[in-house]
């Protein structure tokens, strides 16, 4: 998905890419894209 999204043919140039990112900045960014995706849906009324 990652690799669709970044317009890249290659996994192997996703890996390089994402190598060039500490883990800590990439454990960050996928903490936020789970909790935007698992979010409870507040109830209406």
């Amino acid at each position: 998905v990652i690799s669709e999204l970044l317009g890249h043919k290659s996994i192997k140039t996703t890996q390089i890419y994402l190598k060039s990112f500490s883990l800590e900045r990439l454990s960050t960014v996928n903490r936020n894209c789970f909790e935007s995706v698992c979010k409870p849906i507040p109830k209406v009324g």
